[in-house]
């Protein structure tokens, strides 16, 4: 036997007991108490009243159960006012609860309603049973009046009952057309006997028109509806039905339908439901809705109360729906640092105010997980907070890889400060390097000038060309050096371009005079071809002579003896094209894409035939790059090397460019000079050199020395080492300027130390001009002999 089966079993045997207990009782006020208090148990009602018509045409609640005494006066009015519709009112029920009332009908009269009061929404079983009990109720009421009737005048009683029940009949009838639900009566024939205005305007047709209509004709759609099965039911099983069912005449419309059989054919109450179903469906769409959601989605009340909890709650709390429902979600806090957060946040939600962050959860198995929940609140029709629903992810995963790339980027950040350490101490000792190589080679190739100057190279062949290969040599070791401190300055982003418009062709021949003597001894020819108009780019001269200088010196190295170099110069599309072409020995196809990479050479054995470290060609590439042009090679073996450099042309079209002019001896005469440098050889050197052009030159070995001369004599420029022990040049030069009659001299820095920011410091601490070591002499004369000679007539008379 199933579960629906013994419950019916059940409601029968529990309404059989009743029957009997207000059917055997013939005092009618006992009865009526019997009859609500059976109710309010049989239902779990927190209120049930029985309301009676009585002879005043009063509808009056004679029983009542779950009310004060006092209130029952209040349950009452005449019948032509809408007294059921006013009863919700007088009761001020709370919203949670609901009134549900049955007519009691006898003989085919409405004599009152049965009326209780509950949270919970009645089952269609409940309502058919609380119909059952209205019509015990009747037939024991009945039973009581007839009792009554027998007892003193009882046919004067009776004719007034029957006086009344007719003047009943009528009021009823009007109470019946003021509800708002549908009634009709129909007789054993299935035609209408009674309607009221709502059935009238849900047909479309006047009382005289569906009176003695048969119901089926006037209505042909409820035969195929649950209206004929049901009617049929009730009239052949002489119990009454109660069933919803939707409109078959009006879209949407649904009905809660009652109907109770009697001798004369079928009493029928409809009661419209359509807002009721389309709550039903919205919550039951909104409860998909949430299902489908693939995330914990939880509901409460203003209490915390949980009333929803779906099955992605279940799996990430560990909780089942029928754990966590009922039980206040505060539950899941784990902490009381969460708690206070959490109910921070519940205040929040009973304000009406969303909020989102993160919690710290606890499951049912006492992990605990970080979950990012979002809450939101819940309002009713009239804008008043109903509860909150709250969607929560688990972000644990989350965490882990933030915290992952925190550490990444501790790491990294780590990682980039040690290498830009490293970056720093390599600069700092390539400048230190620098420094060191520049000095010797300064002397070394400032000696070779003196040589090449002196009376002993006019006379002597091998004295020249001996003077000449140390100077090629200490050169091409100079630009060695430049050329690998400049490699690291690109490569830490420290290397940057004084660009200036430059007659290209200009700077190629300054290239080509730097190679002459290395070509001559090679016996190599070098062919220039140069366009008619002049091409200027915009571009650091120095930079672009160093890309032409490795091209050249490349190409030399490379070219056996008697071969040939072509340089040529042309435009093309807004762009400067240099070729460097040579006849030598060429380069293999599978090593020319690594040409340009930093320390490759195509032979790397210790037997090569050409020396160097790799680094010339790489540097040209990045020089290239700084000044937005493309460099590029083509080569076969034993057919030459091509090399092809694009730089971007100027704007301006015609411009002046001076090129360095020769220097002639004497050009410095009478001019009086100073030379501190802590190295012996460097001013030994530079005296001799300056001599030789006709100025007046004293030496100081140190700063301290220089200043005590400086206070003695007057100098028309003054050349100064910058890394001097004991005092500095940057030292030096401050304190000179607090001489008398020294402010104004200029004085220019001379020093091996090259890199950006030593030539910016030089210039802001106030020195007129920055040399590197090894110098080029002939600019450094050139720049000396631009200086005004003040001392002259000083100088002439200090040495006379």
């Amino acid at each position: 036997m199933g579960r629906n089966q013994h419950s019916i079993i059940s409601s029968f045997d529990r309404l059989a007991a009743i029957n009997r207990s207000i059917t055997t009782s013939l005092n009618f006020n006992e009865a009526l108490r019997l009859i609500v208090v059976n109710a309010a148990e049989l239902f779990s009602a927190d209120t049930s009243l029985l309301l009676l018509v009585e002879d005043d045409g009063i509808l009056r609640v004679k029983a009542a159960h779950g009310v004060e005494s006092a209130n029952i006066p209040d349950f009452s009015g005449p019948m032509e006012e809408s007294v059921i519709r006013n009863l919700s009112i007088h009761l001020n029920l709370e919203p949670a609860k609901e009134l549900v009332t049955v007519p009691i009908v006898a003989d085919g009269s409405l004599n009152g309603f049965l009326a209780i009061v509950r949270e919970s929404q009645m089952t269609a079983e409940e309502h058919w049973q609380l119909s059952a009990l209205a019509d015990q109720a009747a037939i024991a009421l009945n039973n009581a009046r007839l009792h009554e009737f027998q007892t003193g005048e009882a046919m004067r009683q009776r004719d007034e009952t029957l006086a009344a029940l007719r003047e009943s009949h009528r009021k009823i009838n009007n109470i019946l057309e003021s509800i708002t639900d549908l009634y009709y009566q129909l007789d054993p024939e299935w035609r209408f006997v009674d309607v009221n205005k709502r059935v009238e305007e849900l047909f479309g047709k006047n009382f005289d028109e569906l009176v003695g209509k048969i119901i089926w004709e006037v209505f042909p759609q409820a035969v195929d509806s649950e209206l004929y099965p049901q009617f049929h039911k009730a009239v052949e099983t002489r119990t009454p039905v109660h069933f919803e069912l939707e409109s078959k005449i009006a879209d949407g419309v649904w009905f809660e339908a009652h109907a109770y059989p009697k001798k004369t054919g079928l009493s029928v109450y409809l009661r419209d439901i359509s807002e009721r179903k389309t709550s039903d469906r919205e919550i039951a769409f909104q409860a998909r809705l949430l299902s489908a959601v693939e995330q914990a989605v939880i509901a409460t009340d203003l209490d915390g109360k949980v009333v929803y909890w779906n099955s992605f709650a279940e799996a990430l709390y560990g909780w089942s729906a029928e754990e966590a429902i009922g039980a206040n979600v505060m539950d899941l806090i784990p902490a009381e640092t969460v708690r206070e957060q959490a109910l921070e946040v519940m205040k929040q939600w009973k304000e009406g105010k969303s909020w989102s962050g993160e919690f710290l959860v606890r499951r049912k198995d006492d992990s605990v997980f970080p979950a990012m929940v979002t809450d939101s609140p819940i309002f009713n029709e009239d804008r008043e907070l109903m509860g909150v629903v709250g969607v929560s992810v688990d972000i644990s995963e989350r965490r882990r890889a933030e915290e992952e790339r925190a550490r990444l980027h501790q790491s990294e950040r780590e990682a980039r400060a040690e290498a830009e350490n490293a970056n720093r101490l390599k600069d700092e000792f390539l400048a230190t390097l620098s420094h060191e190589l520049r000095n010797p080679l300064n002397v070394i190739l400032g000696y070779a000038e003196v040589l090449l100057r002196s009376d002993e190279a006019q006379k002597s062949e091998f004295v020249r060309r001996a003077a000449e290969i140390l100077k090629r040599n200490a050169l091409a070791q100079s630009r060695l050096v430049r050329d690998l401190l400049d490699l690291s300055r690109l490569h830490i982003g420290k290397l940057s371009l004084n660009r200036e418009t430059v007659s290209l062709m200009t700077v190629i021949k300054n290239a080509v005079e730097t190679v002459r003597g290395d070509t001559a001894a090679k016996q190599i020819e070098i062919k220039v071809n140069a366009p008619e108009e002049i091409v200027f780019v915009d571009a650091d001269p120095l930079r672009l002579e160093q890309v032409i200088w490795n091209l050249l010196n490349n190409a030399v190295k490379f070219t056996p003896a008697g071969g040939t170099i072509t340089i040529s110069l042309t435009t093309e599309k807004q762009q400067a094209v240099l070729v460097v072409e040579d006849t030598g020995q060429g380069i293999e196809q599978q090593f020319l894409p690594h040409v340009f990479e930093m320390f490759r050479q195509a032979d790397a054995s210790s037997s090569r035939p050409h020396s160097g470290m790799g680094i010339g060609l790489a540097l040209v590439r990045q020089l290239i790059d700084l000044h937005g042009g493309k460099v590029a090679v083509e080569s076969n073996v034993g057919q030459g090397a091509k090399f092809t450099v694009q730089i971007p042309l100027s704007r301006e079209t015609e411009r002046a460019f001076r090129s360095s002019p020769q220097v002639e001896t004497g050009v410095l005469s009478q001019m009086a000079i100073l030379v501190v440098d802590d190295s012996e050889d460097t001013v030994d050197m530079l005296r001799q050199l300056f001599e030789m052009d006709g100025a007046v030159v004293e030496t100081a070995r140190s700063a301290a020395e220089a200043l005590r001369m400086a206070r003695e004599k007057d100098f028309d420029v003054v050349l100064s080492d910058i890394s001097m022990p004991g005092m500095d040049g940057f030292e030096f030069l401050r304190r000179m300027r607090g001489i008398p009659n020294k402010k104004d001299v200029p004085v220019i820095a001379l020093t091996g130390f090259a890199r950006a920011e030593d030539v910016e410091r030089a210039a802001a601490e106030g020195f007129l001009s920055h040399v590197t070591k090894p110098i080029d002499v002939n600019n450094l004369i050139e720049t000396l002999r631009k200086l005004p000679v003040r001392n002259r007539q000083a100088t002439v008379n200090a040495r006379s």
